[in-house]
């Protein structure tokens, strides 16, 4: 029994480490696909943010253009300021910006393939699996071994 359980930890353990070795390749898998968004509609929300619809870009740029629902184009500084770093728009009380109304933003960002981001998801989340996998087993192991797995106890007997 103690074998047994020696060689699933063994293997969960080795399965974990792989698990993280591909994580780790995908994640420092540079930006290679590069997206431009269009007319993307975004809502006015004076004196706060508010974050841009694709969210999973490695890199935005500087690029952005805002428009008002009454066609105008917005000014960055004036009526606006675009936080690349973190994808979204701080909004300004101005004249061309009305709290709550519409506006369209056109951006541009760069991103890992979808493969590599589909993956990292996906491994993440058998990365967390396997680790408490490994925690159920090792805590089987030492509780097993603390009670000596169930061998020369007193059962059945009156």
């Amino acid at each position: 029994m103690e074998d047994s359980l020696n060689q699933m930890v063994t293997v969960a353990v080795m399965l974990i480490v792989g698990i993280y070795v591909v994580a780790s390749i995908f994640g420092t898998m540079p930006a290679m696909a590069t997206t431009a968004v269009a007319n993307e509609s975004i809502t006015i929300d004076v004196g706060n943010t508010t974050t841009v619809d694709k969210t999973y870009g490695e890199f935005y740029y500087e690029n952005e253009t805002i428009t008002n629902s009454s066609g105008t184009n917005l000014t960055e500084g004036t009526d606006y300021e675009w936080y690349p770093g973190n994808h979204s728009v701080a909004w300004y009380s101005t004249t061309s910006t009305t709290d709550g109304a519409t506006a369209e933003i056109d951006y541009a960002f760069d991103h890992k393939p979808d493969m590599a981001r589909n993956s990292i998801g996906t491994i993440g989340s058998a990365f967390v699996l396997g680790a408490v996998a490994v925690i159920v087993l090792v805590a089987a192991l030492i509780l097993g071994l603390v009670g000596g797995f169930g061998g020369g106890g007193r059962r059945g007997r009156r």
